[in-house]
Parts: C-alpha cells; sequence; structure tokens
C-alpha cells in the first residue's frame, strides 16, 4: 500500500510488476526477483531492457528466462499474463493453487 497502486506486466517475456508511480519494477525470471528503481518510469524500463542473464545463454528477442516459482503478484492479472503464469516450466502456479487449496481445506475442517 505504501509503494501505490500495482499493475501486473509482461517484461521481456517474464511476469513483471510496476509499482511506486512507475519508477519500480519488479522483474520475475529463473529462481530470482530482479527490483529495478529509477527516478520515473521511462529509467526503470529502459533499465529493465538492459538486464543480461549470467548463468544462461542469451535469448531470441531478449527474453529472459521463465521463473521456476510462481510469483505472488498481487492485483489483476491479464490473459496474456495468465497464459505465461500457466505455462512456466513445472507448472509451479498450479502447484501453489493445489497447496492453497488443501491448506484452506484443512483450516475449514474438511
Amino acid at each position: 500500500a505504501p509503494l501505490g497502486p500495482q499493475r501486473n506486466t509482461l517484461i521481456r517475456g517474464v511476469p513483471a510488476t510496476i509499482y511506486d508511480g512507475g519508477r519500480s519494477i519488479e522483474l520475475y525470471t529463473g529462481r530470482v526477483a530482479i527490483d529495478v528503481f529509477s527516478d520515473g518510469f521511462p529509467d526503470a524500463s529502459r533499465a529493465a531492457s538492459m538486464l543480461e542473464s549470467l548463468n544462461a545463454p542469451p535469448s531470441p528477442g531478449g527474453q529472459l528466462a521463465p521463473p521456476v516459482y510462481c510469483p505472488g503478484l498481487a492485483g489483476p492479472i491479464d490473459s496474456r499474463l495468465r497464459q505465461v503464469l500457466d505455462g512456466l516450466p513445472g507448472h509451479p502456479c498450479q502447484r501453489a493453487a493445489v497447496v492453497e487449496a488443501t491448506k484452506r481445506r484443512l483450516r475449514e475442517g474438511g
């Protein structure tokens, strides 16, 4: 809440969240979340476009490696982003949903 509204999107083929009035972007790739902080969205976006993979070969079109976990995104998720989340290697979002549903059933006694 203190960082203002968040907007979920895709940047360089991976899930990302833009927040803090556009001055900050968090990208979810590989096993990490990368935070980019700047004075404004143009600079934050430019910095995100310049990120390079350290442990992977460059990919076509400047795409980053997909995350191996399900990012904890808050707020609306559009169909394009949903498609990427549903297609992550190993299906971590589907597995996370099953775990949460099981926990909810156990809390509810059923």
